[in-house]
């Protein structure tokens, strides 16, 4: 079923597949068209760190809502200090409470699996996967630990929407440092 296929939604209203850059449907503000698929405000899972909150991540996660209602995986200390290999600057606890205040959030809950997120994927049940499409360009599923099959095998969509240009957290501390 050409949903569960990764896409990329380049507007409001566009929904590209990525492999053939082919137009298959439309989103609005509530719904995903995909042929035989039409989600009504199912669950968005999104994950992250939202380190530092600004203004590129309020805009993603607006765009998130168009799919659904949106929970967050939000990644550990633990994780974020392996991956990155340094602390964020705000506490686990700091950035729940930030992701709570959002009006486009619904829930939050612990990327538990660090580097694997099936188990979070698993607990959340959603009915797609909404990532920046800056990780288009890297093997985003790779660092999920996950397949397409994997993908399919619980009915989970992917898409990618675009990423805010001009604003991110290294830039903010970039600036800071320049103070």
């Amino acid at each position: 079923m050409l949903a569960r296929l990764s896409l990329l939604c380049t507007t409001a209203l566009e929904v590209i597949h990525l492999e053939n850059r082919e137009l298959v449907g439309f989103c609005s503000t509530t719904d995903l068209y995909l042929g035989e698929l039409a989600m009504k405000r199912q669950i968005v899972y999104t994950g992250g760190t939202f380190d530092l909150f600004h203004r590129g991540h309020l805009e993603f996660l607006r765009r998130c809502t168009e799919f659904g209602d949106v929970t967050v995986a939000l990644n550990t200390d633990e994780f974020i200090e392996q991956y990155k290999g340094k602390a964020p600057i705000m506490t686990y606890e700091e950035r729940e409470a930030v992701l709570l205040g959002c009006r486009f959030v619904e829930e939050v809950v612990p990327n538990s699996g660090g580097g694997d997120s099936k188990p979070t994927i698993e607990l959340v049940k959603p009915a797609v996967i909404v990532v920046g499409s800056d990780w288009a360009k890297r093997d985003y599923y790779a660092q999920m630990g996950f397949d397409q099959d994997w993908l399919d095998e619980r009915g989970i969509g992917l898409c990618y929407i675009p990423y805010t240009q001009g604003i991110s957290t290294t830039e903010l501390k970039k600036r800071v440092r320049e103070l």
